[in-house]
């Protein structure tokens, strides 16, 4: 796996050249192209894209999501190896892996990527415990998708074996799914919310730095009205939250190019918005 970093600054360049060429062709007006060209770039800004040894993108994350990511893994990754030092000094070797509502199903099958599938259970980290799985083969632990790998919220510690110990024997995982589906929802939302956030402050910097009067209208156009959409889209995830008493998160609306002005400005431009669809 190999990632690639695309700068706004090449995105930036990638879509100048498109709007040239549109207009040199003579496909739209200056204006227009100006403005197609300025959405498309809020589109990407700072990508993050993930391929494989062959150059394929499967994968293409913002910066402020491949971020967060990363901390939160490095953490959880931090705090497992600990905990498997401390066992190995005292020769401990049962692992009981916590549970939690909402773990991913993955693929559905037996194996790491399907973390409601090992949760909950006790392993052998040696593997020579014929009573229990080996932990590192079944959670997968050290992999991105198992145990203490990409978002993954569990964690462990040593184990007794009782099963009558193990405080997660009566865990529902049908309880476990609807939260899933439920925690699903929540991400999409999120991340059309940043999506929107991204574009709104690239419409924001190109309609403060436009001298331009044709062009400056135009954007301005733009800018409240997709201003008016990230106040909709905000809205609807709030009311999301509440319905399904799902915990709002907001560091997962973050964008790191939405300043406080920008915020501001934009709830000044959705009002206004508001207004004209009001009076039409």
């Amino acid at each position: 796996t190999r990632t690639t970093a695309y700068t706004a600054q090449q995105t930036f360049i990638r879509e100048c050249d498109t709007a040239y060429q549109k207009v040199a062709s003579g496909a739209v007006a200056y204006t227009q192209a100006v403005r197609e060209a300025v959405a498309a770039a809020s589109r990407d800004g700072a990508l993050i894209r993930w391929t494989d040894s062959g150059g394929r993108v499967y994968h293409t994350d913002t910066i402020e999501t491949a971020t967060a990511r990363a901390v939160r893994t490095g953490i959880a990754q931090m705090s497992g190896d600990v905990t498997l030092a401390r066992m190995d000094e005292v020769g401990w070797d049962i692992i009981l892996v916590s549970a939690h509502e909402g773990a991913r199903t993955g693929d559905g099958g037996e194996n790491p990527g399907n973390h409601m599938w090992w949760q909950g259970k006790y392993y052998s980290k040696s593997g020579k415990d014929p009573r229990f799985p080996n932990f590192y083969e079944a959670t997968g632990y050290g992999t991105g998708e198992g145990l203490c790998g990409y978002n993954c919220r569990h964690s462990f510690g040593s184990g007794t074996g009782d099963p009558e110990s193990n405080p997660y024997k009566d865990f529902s995982n049908e309880e476990s799914q609807k939260i899933e589906a439920r925690d699903k929802k929540q991400r999409a939302l999120e991340r059309k919310v940043r999506h929107t956030k991204s574009e709104v402050a690239a419409l924001k910097t190109a309609l403060d730095t436009c001298s331009d009067p044709g062009l400056k209208e135009g954007l301005q156009e733009d800018y409240e009205r997709k201003a008016y959409k990230l106040r909709q889209q905000q809205d609807k995830y709030y009311d999301f939250c509440k319905d399904t008493g799902a915990r709002t998160q907001m560091e997962r609306l973050e964008v790191a190019r939405f300043t406080r002005e920008q915020r501001k400005a934009a709830e000044m431009a959705a009002r206004r918005y508001q207004k004209k669809l009001n009076n039409d």
